[in-house]
Formats: structure tokens, sequence, C-alpha cells
């Protein structure tokens, strides 16, 4: 009678413990299919292949270099990409950075102000129409992703961030 007692109580414990994992199973399954994972790459894909991107020559902006111009730490960022002209008399450029969490709005700051500088760069120049470009950059942010673009289809290619 006792070992019957047992594997009734083993029975339910086991069936409760079968329920639990299924139902902690699906609630992940349903957390990860809620929350999408911002592709960097795939959104610089995207830019790099619209617009005077397309048509002009343009360079990667390697981590190097994008954590001189906006004075990035290495513990601020995850991930990089970026192009810029590669001759000056061009001003279409565009970074997105995927900061840590804990640094997003630092890493905005740091665009927003290299905005200004680069604003401020062009306003010297003869080249009017790049300038006015340059004035109309769109910086934003979407989660823990920070971007500037400087394009005349700036407004058109953000659409590939949100």
């Amino acid at each position: 009678m006792e070992s019957k007692r047992i594997n009734e109580i083993v029975v339910v414990i086991v069936s409760f413990l079968l329920i639990l994992i299924l139902i902690f199973g699906f609630r992940t399954i349903l957390l990860k299919k809620g929350s999408k994972e911002i592709n960097i790459s795939n959104i610089a894909i995207n830019i790099s292949n619209e617009s005077e991107f397309e048509k002009i020559n343009t360079t990667s902006i390697d981590i190097a270099s994008a954590k001189k111009m906006f004075d990035l730490k290495d513990e601020e960022f995850a991930g990089i990409v970026g192009r810029k002209s590669m001759i000056n008399s061009y001003a279409c450029m565009f970074i997105i950075i995927k900061s840590t969490s804990q640094h997003v709005d630092d890493v905005e700051k740091k665009v927003i102000e290299y905005g200004k500088k680069y604003e401020e760069e062009w306003s010297t120049s003869e080249n009017k129409e790049q300038y006015e470009i340059v004035k109309k950059r769109v910086i934003g942010r979407k989660d823990n992703i920070i971007y500037m673009i400087v394009s005349a289809d700036a407004e058109k290619l953000v659409e590939h961030i949100k």
C-alpha cells in the first residue's frame, strides 16, 4: 500500500515538473518571437545600396576610425558599421552604433556632438549644396541603436532602421 502511495506522489511531482517545463518553454519561445534583434550589418547593406552611397566612391568606417571620430570607449558599444565618401567634395556618410545598454545616452550625446562638428566643418566649404545636406542630417535612436545619416535621402534611408 505504501509503495502505491509513493508511486502516486512521484507521478504527481513528475507531472507538475513537466507542466512547468512546458509553460517556461512556451514562454521562452514567445519572448524570443516578440524581441526582434536589430542587425546593423543588414541595415548598412540596405543603406549602402541606395542613394548616393551606391553612386559615389565610399569607404567603410572601421571601428578604430569610429572610436576616434566619436570619442568612443570599447565598453560603450557592441558593434559599429558605417560608410563615408572617399572624396571631400561629398558630405554623405552614415554611422550605426549598437551601444551597450548602460551607455546608450552617452553614445547618443557623442553622435549628436559629432554631428555639430561635422556641420561646422562643412559650413566653411564652398560646396553649399553639401553643407545643406549636412544641416539636414538625421540623428536618432532605436532601442540601443544610435545612428547618424548624412544624405540627400536621409529621411528615406532612416526607414531601414525603424
